[in-house]
This record gives structure tokens, sequence and C-alpha cells, in this order.
């Protein structure tokens, strides 16, 4: 891979430049540059430089409720072990013996006593001590590889930098989601959508429903597209926000996003009344988007696996005594499941269009400050990444 200073990537360039434009405020700026969505060495660079040092929900608390619970798990290409000691702490390794890297659990989930490596039986604890190995007098005082891990709202994050700052520092800002008991709710279903688009396309559409009334009938006939109060969309620095988003309402009379639009799910009785008659939408910098409904809740994954490819895992999340009503479960799976694939089409367009010549940066519409939210947030991001590895040359 070229280096940012032959790409034409670094500080003082053309695209530099540009990554300022998009910083400007609202009124003035202008959207990202179209190399943002394809270029291989950016993605390189967000690879290392952002996503490997974020949080990343990679399995379900109830997944590792009670000790010797493990989950083997895949982040980022990086083979990752998730284990509940017997204390009853939550641990994450590297999936790796230290003796000469073998793969240690192949198994996706299950039930352990000890981690021992198949090879040549190397043992540790399910908190990642080495604690036997065969014909060897002393047992040296070595460790798995860890991981940061973290528990949040019902899931297991992970962090590739085992010093990496809390979460709770990273996401300090984020608005009080208590209302939505997101840790009692379970997981009714999962799909995995693989879209021929960059990641960040996925999260500016995401921030605004521009594109509703044309592009989502079913949505359009729910959800009022410009009702539901203000977006929230914060600093636009690196450091200054770690989300945007906002409410949208739904029609007088629908009861939920469905495809029949009746609430037939139990409804969050911990959500207040000003709140059940809307969804609020946010995307969590960078790389999730959090769809807060009266009676379920929607969390989308975004993983980046090529310039022009992500992968998108996304669940619907109920409370324990509705997963008993699968057709009211299938009811909102499909409703989102159609607005999901309608939504990746259109990002799918969006690629095609940013990655021609006659593509430049252009003025944002009145209703995208939420999409101008992420922008400045990634172009001031990503601008201070440059400038890093610029010093580092």
């Amino acid at each position: 891979m070229t280096s940012p200073a032959a790409a034409g990537l670094t500080p003082g360039s053309r695209f530099y430049q540009a990554l300022g434009d998009t910083c400007e405020g609202f009124e003035r700026a202008h959207t990202l540059p179209g190399a943002c969505f394809h270029h291989p060495q950016i993605l390189g660079l967000e690879r290392t430089a952002l996503f490997e040092l974020a949080w990343h929900p990679v399995a379900r608390v109830e997944d590792l409720a009670a000790p010797g619970r493990f989950r083997r798990v895949e982040l980022l290409g990086q083979p990752l072990l998730l284990t509940r000691a017997s204390d009853g702490r939550l641990h994450a390794h590297y999936n790796v013996c230290l003796h000469r890297g073998s793969r240690l659990v192949d198994a996706p989930e299950g039930e352990l006593e000890q981690i021992r490596c198949p090879y040549h039986a190397w043992c540790y604890s399910l908190d990642g001590e080495l604690t036997h190995v065969p014909r060897q007098a002393e047992v040296p005082l070595r460790r798995l590889a860890p991981v940061g891990v973290t528990e949040w709202q019902g899931y297991v994050l992970v962090n590739l930098d085992a010093d990496a700052p809390a979460l709770q520092t990273q996401w300090q800002d984020l608005p009080d989601l208590s209302a939505y008991a997101l840790p009692s709710l379970r997981l009714a279903h999962r799909e995995v959508y693989e879209v021929r688009a960059n990641w960040k396309l996925l999260c500016e559409n995401y921030s605004e429903c521009y594109h509703c009334p044309g592009s989502h009938p079913q949505l359009a006939r729910i959800s009022d597209y410009v009702g539901g109060g203000d977006k929230t969309a914060p600093g636009a620095t690196h450091f200054g926000a770690s989300f945007n988003g906002g409410p949208m309402a739904l029609r007088d009379s629908v009861g939920t996003m469905s495809m029949t639009g009746r609430a037939r799910l139990p409804r969050i009785a911990s959500v207040p009344p000003s709140d059940q008659h809307l969804v609020h939408y946010y995307v969590i910098y960078p790389n999730l988007l959090l769809s807060l409904h009266p009676d379920y809740v929607l969390l989308h994954v975004l993983t980046p696996t090529a310039p022009d490819r992500t992968r998108v895992s996304c669940d619907w999340l109920v409370l324990p005594e509705a997963l008993r009503d699968r057709e009211a479960i299938e009811d909102a799976v499909q409703f989102w499941d159609l607005t999901n694939r309608q939504d990746w089409q259109l990002c799918e367009r969006n690629q095609d269009g940013v990655r021609a010549r006659g593509y430049a940066p252009g003025p944002y519409h009145a209703s995208e400050e939420c999409v101008h939210a992420f922008d400045a947030w990634y172009a001031g991001w990503l601008r201070t990444a440059l400038a890093g590895a610029a010093g580092e040359r």
C-alpha cells in the first residue's frame, strides 16, 4: 500500500484542504471529497487509527452470563476469545497460544473449565493465566495477550487496544438511554448484510430522511420524517462529540414501526409518555446505528471489509416476554429488513457516483444537519490522522 504522501493525502494537499471545507459551519460546508469513499490508503488508516482503537459490540451479555461460558469471535480479522471466569469477571484475549501461536479454541461457544491448546497442551485459566506446560517444572508467569473488554447496554464490547480509554470516556456525551431498559432486552433476530458501499455512506444515509418519501413508501406511511422534534447534531470536532441523531414521530394512526403498523409487542414500561410516539435514531461514532422504539430496539454494527464493501449486522431487541410472539417479532423484522435493503441499494448507487471524476463536494440540504455533523466529525478525525501519519515519516 502506498504512503499518504505518495497518495497525495498529506497536509497541504487539495484533498486535505477539501476536508477543511467539510469542517466549516453548516451553511458554508461542503460534503466529503470522493476519495474518502474509495481510496485504499484511507481505509488502511481508518483500520489502524480508528477502528482498531474503537469499542465494538461482539456478543450479547446473555451469551456469557454464567461462569465458565466462552465465545469465540473475530474482529477486524483478529481471532478473539471471550470468557467468563469463575469469579464472574469477563475477559477477552487473542485466541492464540503463547507457545507457537496455535489457535486455542475452535468451537464458536460453550463452556470450559480451562483453555487447553490442542497442539502442545499448554493450559490457561479462563482469566488468561498460563497454568501448565507439559514436562516443564516451572510455569512462567505469563498470560494470553489481552484486549480491552467491557459491558454496555446488554452487549459485550471489545477494543483491540488493551490500554484503550474507558468506554465511558469515549462516549461520555451520549444521551441517557436508561428509559429503554437495554440491558434487560433480549435478542429476537439478527440479520447480516453485505453492502457494496463504503461504511461512511451508510452512516450518512442513516443520518437523514430527506430521501425517505421517494425511497421508503412503507416508512413514509408509518412515520412523519419532518416531525418529532429537533435533531441533535453536537460539536463537529473529533474530540467534541461521539454521536448525532434525533427523533422522528409515528403518524397518529400508527402504533409502531412494522409492516402492519399495529403495536403488538409489549411496550417498554420505563419509556416516558412523551416518547411513546417517537423513534430516536443515533449514529454513535464511528460505526453503530441505534434505533430506539417504544416497544423494541434496533442496533446496526457496520464493519468495513473493503473501501467499497461493508458488512452490516442488525439486531432486533425485545423484552423477554415478547420472545414468545414470533408473529409480532416478524412484523417488525420484515419492516426493517425491507427498509434496510432499500437503504443499501441507495448507498450502492451513491458508491458508484462518488467514484466518478465528475463528482465534486457540494453543499448540504437544509435537512442534513446530522449528515454534516457526521462528516465534519470524520473530516476532523481524518485531518488529525493524516497529520500524525505525516509526522511519523
